[in-house]
């Protein structure tokens, strides 16, 4: 299991250049801390158009909380957090916490199409079966599921596709995404859980 921090922001006119810029030094500074992993994506397609996003990675809640101890005390932190009060970039969402459930993220990943579900815990069992018959539909991408562990909406959950790029991505929707395997198991999520947003991201 890995635990993830995501902290997303819809930049200001004019402030996009500004926001990436501080999100680059922030996540430098929790990959110093410690953290498995870092991703700094921007949702070019979709849901959240537009928008930046920081993600890190770490091997447990402990671990992660340990980091973000250590970071919330860094001054070069502190000073970008002064920046933001007084010279805003964007409209921010989080950090918030989330976990995976099944497959295998990788936030390495060129390119992330993701499908956010409105899902009770207690279909999640079922919901994880068919993401794992999608994951046998071909080898050429690989799928995870993620769901909030410390959000402001704890009921639902997120398939993420990883793709090298943004052309693969478009490739697996013609090729698996239109089959009629892919439909079948998409027509048994819509009873378990509803589909309520979906959008493409990729790493910058």
């Amino acid at each position: 299991m890995s635990i993830f921090s995501l902290y997303s922001s819809s930049p200001l006119a004019g402030k996009a250049k500004v926001m990436e810029t501080r999100m680059r030094t922030v996540l430098g500074i929790i990959a110093q801390k410690g953290a498995k992993g870092t991703r700094l994506h921007q949702d070019r397609i979709g849901a959240n158009a537009g928008n930046m996003a920081m993600v890190a990675e770490f091997e447990s809640f402990h671990h992660a909380t340990s980091v973000f101890d250590q970071l919330w005390k860094d001054p070069l932190f502190l000073e970008i957090n002064q920046q933001r009060q007084s010279d805003p970039a964007g409209t921010p969402f989080g950090p918030v916490f989330m976990r995976d459930v099944c497959g295998k993220p990788d936030i390495s990943a060129g390119c992330h199409v993701y499908r956010n579900y409105k899902l009770e815990r207690k279909n999640l069992d079922k919901a994880i079966k068919l993401m794992n018959s999608v994951s046998k539909l071909s080898d050429e991408f690989t799928v995870c599921g993620v769901i909030p562990v410390l959000s402001p909406e704890m009921d639902t959950m997120t398939a993420v596709y990883q793709f090298d790029s943004v052309v693969d991505a478009g490739k697996f929707m013609d090729q698996v995404g239109l089959s009629p395997e892919f439909q079948k198991i998409v027509s048994q999520a819509s009873e378990l859980g509803t589909l309520v947003q979906a959008g493409l991201s990729v790493r910058i």
